[in-house]
């Protein structure tokens, strides 16, 4: 979510590396999304045999007027990562607005949902659209070492959870931080993380190299 081991709930939060409670959705003042925890302490690409080989699902929405389809379709050529090659079992869906709640990551099921508004622009939704690849990137790369290390270089203290939850909401999280990391590598925005300030060109580089574990 813009709102990333253990048995986890449906979508994204949990204590820092060890498991943690299940979350609702993250409010915040601008772009609120969740997510939830992988479903195992070991890193999600060895822990998961992919579910088909069929390319994933682009759905816009399905009650949406017609502009906001054409928002999401420039939108998504906006996109630089090539999500649908790395990760073709995630689905991806876009609903109409939801009061509170921009996007939902939900790793259990491999499935992001991002709400559209009807002052979306192609650049807004990108924003949005970019922090959920952040945490698909956190769930499907990422073990827990890898998280610690993020931790370490992004100075992010250890009394801070990485999972989002209702107590910690997805921008006070380490998740939070390295899904907004990766929006600003994709989209060149300024973090909204509470955690840690503006990634350098040395964090970038470390998230690049996550992204190719």
């Amino acid at each position: 979510a813009e709102s990333s081991a253990a048995p986890a709930p449906a979508p994204l939060a949990a204590a820092s590396p060890p498991p943690a409670p299940p979350t609702t959705a993250v409010q915040t003042t601008v772009v609120q999304t969740t997510t939830a925890p992988p479903r195992t302490t070991q890193s999600p690409r060895t822990t998961a045999a992919p579910r088909t080989t069929a390319p994933p699902r682009t759905v816009a929405p399905p009650t949406a007027p017609t502009q906001s389809a054409s928002i999401v379709d420039q939108m998504l050529a906006m996109v630089e990562f090539d999500w649908r090659a790395e990760f073709p079992d995630w689905d991806v869906e876009f609903e109409g607005e939801r009061a509170g709640i921009r996007a939902l990551t939900f790793p259990g099921e491999q499935r992001v949902v991002v709400y559209v508004r009807s002052d979306d622009t192609p650049d807004s939704l990108h924003r949005v659209f970019a922090h959920e690849l952040g945490h698909v990137i956190d769930v499907e790369r990422n073990s827990n070492s890898e998280r610690e290390q993020w931790r370490e270089q992004r100075g992010i203290a250890g009394n801070v959870p990485w999972w989002p939850s209702a107590e910690a909401p997805d921008f006070a999280t380490g998740a939070g931080d390295f899904a907004e990391t990766f929006a600003v590598l994709e989209t060149g925005i300024t973090t909204r993380s509470t955690v840690a300030s503006q990634p350098t060109t040395r964090d970038l580089a470390l998230m690049r190299e996550l992204m190719r574990s």
